[in-house]
């Protein structure tokens, strides 16, 4: 339900701003390998295991970087996505296409 409301509060959000010249997107990252996958994970070599699992379920046979997210994110701040507005970028490698 969070995430509909999220969709439509950017689709609303760029309806109003378009006529300010303001887009308005949303990113939402799937798995990304950072400090924040870890939650209180301690063990180093269960988070490995963990990760490798979890890359290798994904269709792109990886887990996405912050640097993945970064790229989406500075891409959307570009004029290069000038004509793009009201999107929910989901970066996550494919992985929940198959459901």
């Amino acid at each position: 339900m969070s995430k509909a409301a999220m969709d439509a509060f950017t689709r609303n959000l760029a309806i109003e701003l378009a006529p300010f010249g303001i887009r308005a997107n949303s990113v939402r990252p799937g798995l990304t390998m950072s400090n924040l996958a870890r939650h209180d994970i301690t063990d180093e070599e269960f988070f490995k295991k963990m990760m490798t699992l979890f890359g290798n379920e994904n269709p792109s046979g990886r887990n996405g970087t912050p640097q993945d997210v970064a790229n989406a994110v500075s891409f959307l701040a570009s004029d290069k996505s000038s004509y793009i507005t009201g999107q929910d970028i989901v970066i996550d490698g494919g992985r929940f296409i198959r459901y």
